[in-house]
């Protein structure tokens, strides 16, 4: 039976199937995505998926997390689309940066109705000799088309795409992308960001 204490310290709830996808609390500061979260996930997730006594083998994600590390973030991506259950996530306050990612991997994406979305460019900071810094940018190209092509899978089959572009192509979707992030953060509200194939539904 779950406790209390479970949901709290663990940010699980076995019974009815739940994960708290949220950032530890430093001295009041929200440190979004890291290893500590990624590896609490990893472990609650794992958990749930030996929990096969169960009929109905659905998984809930009640996220409500900011942005954070890129390892961290697909650590928990990756998880997700492993997940041999359909997994939902429900999104509180919002999805930026990392947990925008983060939530393209559910099954099932809600966003509650006053919660925003953003994505964006991440931050990449270099230092180190000529030849680790290059390393370094040549890595970051690699991560930011992986994050793209992630966004690029949802919006081409979006109301958006096909509103724009009748039988939308790739190519069409990546320039609009690029187009929009050159411009800074990309921030959606409401309907929109279903429309945009962010999310499956808006919850009011």
């Amino acid at each position: 039976m779950t406790t209390l204490h479970d949901i709290h310290d663990h940010s699980i709830d076995v019974e009815n199937r739940v994960i708290y996808l949220q950032s530890f609390n430093d001295a009041g500061e929200d440190c979004g995505v890291d290893h500590r979260v990624a590896n609490v996930f990893l472990k609650n997730i794992h958990h749930l998926g030996r929990n096969t006594a169960k009929s109905d083998k659905k998984i809930v994600i009640e996220m409500n997390i900011v942005g954070g590390e890129w390892s961290a973030g697909m650590a928990i991506y990756d998880a997700i689309v492993a997940c041999p259950w359909h997994v939902t996530i429900n999104t509180h306050a919002q999805a930026e940066s990392m947990s925008s990612i983060i939530l393209q991997a559910a099954n099932h994406r809600v966003i509650n109705k006053h919660a925003y979305f953003m994505c964006h460019y991440g931050s990449a900071f270099h230092d180190g000799t000529v030849p680790d810094m290059i390393a370094s940018a040549n890595w970051n190209k690699v991560v930011t088309e992986q994050m793209c092509a992630i966004y690029r899978d949802r919006m081409i089959k979006s109301k958006w795409a096909i509103d724009k572009y009748g039988t939308p192509t790739e190519r069409q979707v990546r320039m609009f992308l690029n187009k929009k992030l050159k411009d800074g953060d990309w921030y959606l509200f409401g309907d929109e960001i279903a429309n945009y194939g962010f999310a499956d539904e808006v919850f009011a």
